[in-house]
């Protein structure tokens, strides 16, 4: 009987000490499957501030879009006022050549009419020296006439004094 106890005893202690290894492995994994529990919340919830982060991220992303639509419509407006612009440049560049062209013309033609003009002048300078050039001379020849008036008076008053001797 003594030796039914001792293997009794013997398989109790064995079970004994299973019961403990197997306690201290359902501990074990007890602790583990709270770590994990632990872990797995962590991680639903660093997966929560990932969805909300990116949740703020999509709405920046949404603005920053939103706000890029807009600058590329400004943008394409300013290319096309400066498209219209430089059309208008060049038209106004055109218009200007051709005003400067005119203008040169204009100074042409009133450089031949000053050259005209100085030309006339100098003719009306010429004719005045002619003018005062012939009234000398006039005034030269009603000299000599007047002595010869007499002359032809006094001849013509002599030859009838001689004919009526």
């Amino acid at each position: 009987m003594k030796e039914e106890i001792d293997a009794k005893d013997a398989v109790l202690t064995k079970e004994q000490f299973e019961y403990k290894r197997d306690y201290k492995t359902i501990e074990d994994l007890s602790k583990k499957i709270e770590d994990q529990k632990k872990t797995l919340q962590q991680k639903r919830e660093e997966i929560k501030n990932a969805m909300n982060e990116m949740g703020k991220l999509q709405f920046i992303i949404n603005q920053n879009e939103a706000a890029r639509k807009k600058l590329k419509e400004e943008y394409e407006l300013v290319v096309s006022e400066r498209d219209i612009l430089g059309t208008q440049l060049i038209r106004r560049n055109d218009e200007l050549a051709l005003l400067y062209e005119k203008l040169k013309i204009q100074q042409s033609t009133l450089a031949k009419g000053e050259a005209e003009y100085r030309e006339r002048k100098l003719d009306l300078n010429l004719l005045d020296i002619k003018m005062k050039d012939l009234e000398r001379a006039i005034g030269i020849y009603k000299k000599q006439v007047n002595p010869f008036s007499i002359l032809n008076t006094n001849s013509h008053h002599n030859r009838q004094i001689q004919s009526q001797d």
